[in-house]
């Protein structure tokens, strides 16, 4: 950027989830650098896209503008082909308009004339053209394996050739091929590239790789013209976009691949993502403990008459209808709301109804029902502090001789939440 002061930028790409992740980075990058927002341009193209002329030749007019530019392609597959002839046919040299491909190598190159395209660039990890003993044996192999002496070898293979050498490792370490032994036994394993380094998986299950800027050749191969100093460790997350900056993957000590170290710092075993765990119980556990609350200071505040506005709100009759489960009324009062069947239709238990069951509202809709046939008329009266002791599996005795058991019905509590004032 600084050496060929390029000043405005294309950000060329297919249309889809890569080149628009790669963009958005590069244009957070950019405007970092003090590029401004009217010298770059960003667009899409679908897959397959081959008639390049219009806009290669919005690109030609976008670099007209008497600044130097650039363009970043992250254009996939075949579209690349069509590109590149029509940057030949309208003459647009690297002199002019360079163009540096994130998906463009070898093969790509291989069905092309390069000559018009020569001095052109692509940035990969790995080049053919790269000279080592290793790559020199990888080429001859490939060669004789796929008895086609003019295929080239690219980046995809050598990371192909580091990924299966690491999951052979991790195999051996884990003496076993289940996914997540292996997962587990990948972090800390090494082993050679093509290149003359050595690729190591990291906490973040990234690798460490070289990175190369090659120059087209008119052979088609790619000439490197720089180069990282050593290897370089694979980020997870950009540091550039906001959404990201302040993530980090790590699956040794964290166990996450997306721990935010801005809300969860400073890490601590006792938070995400090492919850504590959760020792599960018998469903009987809960008529045990019962139903029971408390403030914030610790006190029990269950059915407390002074604490509980429910309770409070009860203080006068209300009636409430059940529409679902027919003419059916409940009085409510005291503390205690009672259930009759209406058999006479007139609001309130009269003298025909008979006792169906209790509610009690203060019990967070815990239904009550009779253990036994009471009389029609027969006085109830269940005052809070009455229940404040109660459990659910209790039989509870009024004042009128009538016994229930607090509880939930489960024929009717599927329905409390349908309690509505009757008209």
């Amino acid at each position: 950027m600084k050496d060929v002061a390029v000043k405005r930028w294309v950000l060329e790409g297919t249309d889809y989830v890569y080149p628009r992740t790669t963009n958005k980075i590069l244009e957070a990058y950019l405007k970092s650098k003090g590029v401004a927002a009217a010298d770059i341009s960003i667009n899409y193209t679908p897959f397959g896209h081959s008639d390049w002329q219009t806009r290669v030749a919005a690109i030609k007019r976008f670099g007209s503008a008497g600044k130097k530019t650039a363009v970043v392609s992250t254009i996939n597959g075949d579209a690349n082909v069509p590109f590149y002839k029509e940057l030949g046919n309208q003459k647009i040299s690297a002199e002019d308009i360079p163009v540096v491909a994130f998906s463009v190598g070898e093969e790509e190159l291989s069905g092309l004339d390069t000559k018009p395209l020569v001095g052109h660039l692509a940035a990969w990890n790995y080049f053919q053209s790269v000279k080592t003993p290793a790559n020199d044996a990888f080429i001859k192999q490939w060669k004789t394996y796929i008895k086609k002496p003019n295929r080239t070898t690219n980046d995809p293979m050598e990371a192909h050739y580091i990924g299966f050498n690491l999951w052979v490792k991790a195999v051996e370490k884990a003496k076993s091929t289940d996914v997540e032994a292996v997962l587990a036994a990948l972090p800390g394993l090494e082993t050679p590239n093509l290149t003359g380094g050595i690729a190591k998986m990291l906490p973040n299950h990234q690798i460490t790789k070289p990175v190369y800027i090659g120059e087209v050749r008119a052979d088609g191969q790619f000439e490197v013209v720089w180069k990282t100093a050593g290897t370089v460790p694979g980020d997870a997350w950009s540091d550039y976009l906001p959404v990201s900056k302040d993530t980090e993957a790590d699956w040794v000590t964290l166990k996450c691949g997306n721990y935010n170290t801005k809300t969860n710092n400073p890490y601590k075993t006792s938070h995400h993502p090492n919850y504590t765990p959760l020792n599960k119980v018998d469903d009987d556990m809960i008529k045990k403990v019962g139903t029971r609350g408390s403030d914030q200071a610790g006190r029990d505040t269950f059915l407390r008459a002074e604490d509980d506005q429910t309770i409070l709100s009860l203080s006068a009759p209300v009636f409430y209808r059940w529409p679902e489960a027919g003419p059916f009324d409940f009085y409510g009062g005291g503390g205690i709301a009672l259930g009759f069947v209406d058999r006479d239709e007139e609001a309130g238990p009269g003298e025909d109804d008979g006792l169906e069951f209790v509610i009690a509202p203060m019990l967070a809709a815990g239904l009550a029902w009779p253990v036994g046939e009471s009389e029609a008329g027969v006085e109830l009266a269940v005052t809070a502090n009455e229940l404040q002791n109660v459990k659910l599996t209790d039989d509870v005795t009024t004042s009128g001789g009538a016994r229930f058991k607090i509880g939930f019905p489960p024929a009717l509590a599927a329905s409390a939440e349908d309690l509505r004032p009757a008209a």
